[in-house]
């Protein structure tokens, strides 16, 4: 995943990381005659067995009256933390099955999250502007590393886990850049993106691991990005560096982004290495970024420097085509704004969530801005956004009982050994997305897009009709644009929750023959509303 979400997979403090695992004592002694029937039911939810009550839940946020959503009050739990987290010690905690209740998350899902990486495309739309390959690959690499600048310690909660098929669209405004990712794949979690620009083309794959290691969190998102500029060809393909989180159980935590970013221009064979560095046992090398733009030769052309959270340099040692030795230019400068509370987000994170009216009918079913946890967690809803969160992980793993064959994403495609460039031209035929992949027909460079999703689809192409459709008031025609059947009425089918409560309010018999789902007392809702830990 970019390098955004690597603080919103930990930045979760110890002490509210424990409210979410921990309820009220109080709250779950009033009755004491009904605690084994709690436990009974909660047993059944960790199993996965169960789901929200229809008729206690509500799709329309409007509708919704404020709830209180105070965490339980802190106890002494710190023994409790250690507990569960000393079995991962060494191991990957994200595979762990713990499910968090909502008022532990941002009201964004990871899909959301990812768009993040795109906040500074401006240094492409400069890259494109170069006229020399070295200077397009420093570009290039000042882009990948004002990634990180997004890490805050401010922002102290997670997202929301894309749910399979889970998709999500942004138009930046700025510069007419599309963003669009889909989740292809839940075991192990993986998020697939294309990025256009009339200049520039960005796409990556992430399959995120961490690593528990006692007071500290490793992370390893796998991550591998592809950049290509059709006018001039070149075509730039890197890896991500990794992170640690310090101080999760014990201290005040901080994140910090560790080891090299290999960047290559397949086209030339220039190369550039950014080293970020990693903090010693004093401040000065905290966040300290060092590289040397390589030509074919393997000689220093260009420096970069900085820090990954505030400024970035480029200056030239030798000559170019389009610059001379001794030019220093400020790349990046990391612009400190107000944020917005209670998340601490900025102005473009909070675009991600924006939902125009204009826009509703546009969006597919699967687009996160529908996901109902997060609309009432967005408006201040905990409680019932984390009823509608079991419901859709329930739903999630009801589908995946009930599937026979592999899940198939709908807009991304996935590339393997024994596939030709052939077979994959074939699979281009409708997509919007050719050139960026041209690198495939070289076998010398199938090793960077090897077992890489890579979009295929015609999402942009559907969208502009739909658009079009609708304006000239021809809606019924509109209908058949941006409706994948696959994930009619699916998990990821968020429209569907909507549908099936309507079914409910007219017809009680219909919506007992076509759900499974056991209705929850209200006992284990109040469980749910405090803790849950389950495997997904």
């Amino acid at each position: 995943l970019p390098p955004p979400l690597f603080s919103s997979l930990t930045c979760v403090t110890p002490m509210s990381f424990l409210k979410s695992l921990w309820s009220s004592s109080d709250d779950l002694k009033k009755d004491e005659g009904k605690e084994k029937q709690k436990e009974a039911e909660a047993a059944a939810v960790a199993d996965g067995e169960g789901d929200a009550d229809d008729e206690s839940l509500e799709t329309d946020p409007d509708a919704i009256a404020d709830l209180p959503n105070k965490p339980p009050e802190e106890g002494s739990i710190g023994s409790v933390l250690w507990s569960i987290l000393s079995s991962k010690m060494g191991g990957d905690v994200m595979s762990s099955g713990i499910s968090l209740p909502a008022y532990m998350y941002e009201p964004l899902t990871i899909l959301q999250r990812t768009c993040e990486c795109i906040e500074n495309n401006y240094i492409l739309d400069e890259a494109a502007k170069q006229t020399d390959s070295l200077d397009r690959l420093a570009y290039v690499a000042a882009f990948a590393v004002s990634a990180y600048s997004g890490t805050s310690n401010l922002r102290t909660k997670t997202n929301f886990n894309p749910i399979l098929g889970e998709t999500f669209e942004y138009l930046d405004e700025r510069n007419g850049t599309k963003y669009f990712g889909e989740q292809v794949s839940h075991h192990p979690p993986i998020c697939a993106f294309h990025v256009t620009n009339k200049d520039w083309v960005f796409y990556q794959n992430s399959a995120t691991t961490t690593k528990f290691m006692g007071n500290s969190l490793d992370i390893d998102t796998h991550g591998r990005s592809h950049i290509f500029f059709p006018e001039s060809g070149d075509h730039f393909y890197f890896t991500n560096p990794c992170t640690r989180v310090h101080n999760i159980i014990v201290g005040s935590f901080w994140v910090e982004h560790y080891g090299d970013i290999s960047i290559e221009n397949i086209k030339t064979g220039e190369t550039m290495v950014v080293s970020l560095k990693k903090a010693g046992l004093f401040q000065g090398t905290q966040y300290g970024v060092s590289a040397y733009a390589l030509d074919s030769n393997k000689k220093k052309r260009i420096k970069l420097s900085g820090k990954w959270n505030d400024t970035l340099s480029l200056e030239w040692l030798a000559d170019t085509t389009g610059k001379s030795a001794k030019t220093k230019i400020e790349v990046f400068k990391n612009v400190i704004e107000p944020l917005v509370e209670p998340y601490y987000l900025n102005k473009f994170t909070t675009s991600l969530y924006d939902f125009p009216a204009d826009c509703k009918s546009l969006l597919l079913p699967s687009d996160s801005r529908r996901r109902l946890d997060r609309i009432f967690l967005q408006k201040g809803q905990a409680n019932t956004a984390t009823k509608w969160k079991r419901k859709i992980e329930s739903k999630q793993r009801s589908d995946r009982k009930a599937r026979t064959d592999p899940w198939k994403p709908v807009w991304f495609v996935k590339v393997t050994a024994d596939q030709s460039s052939e077979d994959f031209a074939k699979l281009l035929s409708n997509s919007e997305a050719v050139d960026e992949y041209a690198a495939l027909k070289d076998d010398s460079n199938k090793a960077s897009f090897q077992n890489m999703w890579l979009y295929v689809g015609d999402y942009w192409k559907q969208r502009e009709k739909k658009d079009s459709l609708l304006k000239s008031g021809k809606v019924l025609e509109s209908e058949k644009f941006l409706a994948p059947v696959s994930i009619v009425d699916s998990a990821c089918d968020f429209l569907h929750y909507s549908r099936k409560r309507k079914a409910s309010s007219t017809d009680t018999a219909l919506t007992s023959s076509v759900t499974d789902e056991v209705p929850l007392s209200s006992s284990r809702s109040l469980v749910l509303l405090h803790w849950s830990i389950h495997s997904l």
